[in-house]
């Protein structure tokens, strides 16, 4: 089923970019790595053309009776047109590239082959699937016909998220997201979930207020070891390569002042605890940068990063879709409807060759 999107003409963006490094050493100084006096604003209006983006349906338990996925959160590719697709309440399942379902892999329970609340998958080099959950504190490791090959007990998993995408870059070394952590908000975690070390740096310390701050999204290029990060409530991405930050890039509406440390303070300086998740997922594709936002995605290419290209989505209904979460596959970006029972995917191609 194929779903029309029209682009619509955003809100005027301010794009700028500075260089600045990275100060690892000291967990004390949470803001030493974001700016530097060495920065530099282009201060363009932008106007965006009119555009189609076609999007296809891929799965929509609301047209089904047997409701197969409740609240789907991540997809991971498991071969050539097989996905695997976790449910938050408790189940893992395949699906194949019309988003027939295929068998459940995962499911729910606490014995052999169950799940009771995963938040995310992980596919290792070798091609093990590495799934979390939240609830049993724990990550299972199945082969891609999903078998359970191991099960590992761990306090490290956050019980305060619903959706953490493990990155395993070998089997004794995964990244996943921990928001309370006293120093770090994206930790490197050997085989049995202990402590290896800290990649990104809080930006609020135990015991303040605000600690939503520290929930962030972020990909990985593991052939130049290189990040790309944001701070979910904060517009700004920065790029990390050789542990030092390259490149900052702010995402902000008509602001000419806006400043990354400033805009950290104003929210901590709120009367209430509760933040907006303006940003969902980063995402670098072969020639640029994809950012699921609010409810838009914007595709930012690179060396031109002025001229951005930002897609508001419509269901078949002419309404505005909503996506909750978002996921990249080789070949697809996939956003969530996760409420409304519905996953759609868009082609990557769209992005880079429009």
């Amino acid at each position: 089923m194929i779903l029309q999107l029209e682009l619509s003409i955003m809100r005027t963006l301010l794009l700028f970019f500075g260089i600045c490094l990275l100060n690892c050493s000291s967990a004390d100084n949470y803001f030493s790595n974001q700016l530097s006096e060495d920065f530099t604003e282009i201060d363009i209006q932008l106007e965006l053309s009119k555009d189609t983006l076609f999007l296809e349906l891929f799965y929509d338990v609301g047209s089904s009776d047997d409701v197969l996925i409740n609240q789907a959160n991540s997809i991971v590719e498991v071969s050539k047109n097989k996905y695997w697709v976790s449910d938050f309440l408790g189940q893992v399942v395949e699906l194949d590239n019309s988003g027939n379902f295929i068998a459940t892999i995962l499911e729910t329970g606490s014995g052999p082959n169950e799940i009771l609340k995963p938040i995310g998958m992980g596919k290792s080099p070798n091609g093990d699937i590495y799934v979390l959950d939240s609830a049993l504190m724990a990550y299972v490791v199945l082969d891609t016909s999903g078998n359970e090959i191991r099960r590992v007990p761990t306090k490290s998993i956050s019980t305060s998220v619903m959706v953490d995408q493990p990155t395993v870059l070998a089997s004794n070394r995964i990244l996943w997201k921990k928001i309370l952590h006293p120093e770090f908000s994206l930790v490197e975690w050997d085989s049995l979930g202990n402590f290896s070390q800290g990649i990104i740096d809080n930006l609020v310390k135990p015991g303040e207020t605000h600690v939503m701050l520290n929930n962030v999204v972020y990909d990985f290029d593991s052939s130049s070891n290189a990040f790309l990060y944001a701070y979910k409530p904060i517009p700004t991405l920065f790029e990390r390569k050789s542990g030092k930050i390259s490149r900052q890039i702010n995402l902000v509406g008509s602001e000419s002042d806006y400043d990354f440390n400033s805009k950290v303070t104003e929210i901590k300086n709120q009367n209430t605890n509760r933040v907006s998740n303006l940003i969902k997922e980063v995402f670098w594709l072969k020639d640029g940068i994809l950012v699921a936002h609010e409810n838009y995605v914007t595709y930012l290419p690179e060396g031109n990063f002025t001229q951005p290209k930002s897609y508001q989505l419509f269901n078949s209904n002419g309404e505005k879709a909503v996506y909750h979460y978002a996921g990249k596959t080789s070949a697809y970006l996939f956003l969530f409807d996760a409420f409304n029972k519905r996953i759609y995917r868009v082609n990557l191609n769209h992005f880079e060759n429009n």
